[in-house]
């Protein structure tokens, strides 16, 4: 059974902030340096200055964006640009975009989940998990102790019994909007006494699977961990327990899934010389009009068109280099493919069949991120072979969600940066005090 509870979230103060567009911003892992340097500029009071405030070279021990983070917070709360909620309560989130030219939406529960380790199968993961994000969320959170952005959960709901509390629930008038001028507008309502109890009860059976925050999730368990260790007497109900979660259908009409492309860098010339040798006996390898290589753009576009109606015969994998040089590979039935009993998915096919054994690039390899690393943008995955940045572009389908569930209920794992669930949920709608 699912443990989720309401909390007495913390909320912008408009009055004394400033309106709630100006403040939000995106999770820290897809804010460009030149996104940070303007949300800085947005106002000072975007809580991108506590999701990802700037390194400074004298930055150390005592002083760095961390503690700088836990200043600035503790700062917003005497000021009252940040408020607590009068209230334990759960909220609901809609969140409304654009996605090829159609408009959609997306809606959520943003509620505490009591945490519990992977194994005991509460939520269940899909992807593996790299050190360096978990060390960085784990030193913010030390400073702020707080969850400044929820973790994105997937549920199973075929009663429709969580549906149909939302709805009623958000037929009312909202408490906040927000529009920060990238295209998306968001809503929040705040359900506090008695009038989440339907909603947090039907909330209690459904299987809950991670979408997006495996590093954040294990970050959060860390963190509990260490303090349970420094206060072994400490109530089992203290708040470091639970982490801010967002709660989604995962039948909502609004749920999209993009794909990351992998750039390979720094692999044995020799190796990637013999690369097309190498494939003949796993792949079939369909090449495609020689292009131009000036332009990623409409090169990109033609790439993923290709790609996306070849996937109705199968796992198929773009792959792109110098020159305008393109094909589509696909796998011959002998390729050996570790699916941990669920269907065969392009990543794998990527991974197992040409990254490990034609490569040499194997799981040390990805968790150190010293041959592959990682865009959405299609068009930038190519300008980057153009220019010399990489040595090859593999582009990919997007694995679908009813995937990600399969993956999920299997037991098994995607590789890292497997799935890019977007948009991302908003930063600073809701923070949880832990």
């Amino acid at each position: 059974m699912n443990d989720i509870r309401p909390f007495r979230g913390l909320r912008y103060n408009e009055a004394a902030a400033g309106p709630l567009g100006k403040l939000i911003c995106p999770p820290y892992d897809v804010i460009s340096p030149l996104e940070q340097l303007e949300l800085h500029g947005r106002s000072l009071f975007n809580v991108v200055r506590l999701e990802l405030g700037f390194q400074f070279p004298e930055d150390d021990a005592l002083a760095n964006r961390y503690t700088r983070a836990g200043s600035i917070l503790n700062r917003w709360l005497s000021e009252g640009a940040l408020r607590p909620e009068v209230e334990d309560s759960i909220y609901l989130y809609e969140q409304q975009f654009s996605y090829e030219g159609v408009a959609m939406s997306r809606r959520g529960v943003l509620a505490a989940l009591r945490l519990t380790p992977w194994g005991e199968g509460v939520v269940l993961p899909h992807e593996e998990t790299m050190a360096g994000p978990k060390v960085d969320r784990l030193e913010l959170m030390r400073a702020t102790a707080c969850n400044l952005s929820p973790l994105y959960l997937l549920f199973d709901d075929p009663s429709g019994g969580v549906r149909r509390e939302m709805e009623a629930a958000m037929a009312q008038r909202s408490n906040a909007t927000a529009d920060a001028g990238d295209g998306q507008s968001h809503r929040l309502w705040v359900l506090g006494g008695e009038s989440h109890r339907g909603l947090l009860n039907a909330l209690r059976h459904p299987q809950l699977y991670m979408a997006d925050g495996h590093h954040r999730y294990e970050t959060a368990l860390a963190y509990m961990a260490e303090r349970r260790a420094a206060d072994p007497q400490g109530s089992p109900e203290a708040p470091y327990n639970y982490a801010l979660v967002m709660l989604v259908d995962a039948t909502d009409p609004g749920l999209v899934v993009l794909p990351t492309h992998r750039l390979i860098r720094d692999v044995e010339p020799a190796v990637l010389a013999g690369l097309d040798a190498s494939l003949l006996a796993s792949f079939v390898s369909e090449p495609l009009l020689a292009i131009n290589g000036s332009d990623a753009t409409a090169n990109a576009a033609m790439l993923l068109r290709v790609l996306r109606e070849s996937r109705q015969r199968g796992p198929a994998l773009g792959l792109y280099r110098a020159g305008g040089a393109v094909s589509i590979l696909r796998p011959r039935e002998t390729l050996p493919v570790s699916a941990s009993g669920r269907p065969l998915l392009d990543m794998d096919v990527l991974h197992e069949g040409v990254l490990r054994p034609l490569l040499g690039i194997g799981a040390e390899r990805l968790r150190a991120g010293t041959n592959v690393t990682y865009t959405r943008d299609a068009a930038e995955a190519l300008a980057a072979v153009e220019q010399g940045k990489a040595q090859a572009a593999f582009l990919l389908n997007p694995t679908r969600v009813d995937q990600v569930l399969e993956t999920a209920r299997a037991g098994g794992k995607m590789p890292q940066k497997s799935t890019y669930f977007y948009p991302k949920p908003a930063t600073g709608l809701v923070i949880k005090r832990l």
